[in-house]
């Protein structure tokens, strides 16, 4: 990136994506900020949703997406492009079941991502500032035990 300008044409694949989920959203956003500043002419191909948000900042970033259609808990590929964000909830956990993952194996992961996602939408709810800039994922029904330890200040 040292010598990229606004005469430049950059095409970045899954930046980020060999290490933890919060350092390559923190490596790829920054990336894109840097990117975005000097002006050079982006292509971005990600699967970090929490990137889509840079659109709602910046006018000129422009979002798209290969369909896909979702039935019956299978996915349809279209291989077209369409503009705005992908809107398959779980999208990995479905492509765990198209690559064959066990039910068992699958079931545990859609347990797992339901109490991971609990957690980020209480902590940034009951405490504010932590998550400055996220938003959450899911819809909560009201206070869970997770929301409550967090508030207590009990580990989850």
């Amino acid at each position: 990136m040292q010598n990229v300008s606004s005469k430049s044409l950059v095409v970045v694949d899954e930046l980020g994506r060999a290490t933890s989920s919060s350092d390559g959203l923190a490596i790829a956003w920054s990336c894109c900020e840097y990117l975005l500043s000097i002006k050079a002419y982006t292509v971005f191909a990600t699967h970090m949703e929490g990137l889509s948000e840079l659109a709602t900042i910046y006018p000129n970033v422009k979002i798209l997406h290969f369909e896909v259609d979702l039935r019956n808990d299978r996915l349809d590929f279209k291989f077209r492009l369409k503009d705005g964000v992908r809107r398959v909830p779980h999208y990995g956990l479905l492509l765990a079941k198209v690559a064959g993952l066990p039910t068992s194996v699958i079931d545990m992961a859609k347990s797992i991502t339901s109490q991971i996602t609990e957690q980020e939408y209480c902590a940034h709810f009951l405490l504010p500032g932590k998550w400055s800039g996220w938003t959450p994922t899911a819809s909560s029904t009201g206070r869970s035990r997770w929301c409550t330890r967090l508030r207590n200040g009990s580990s989850a």
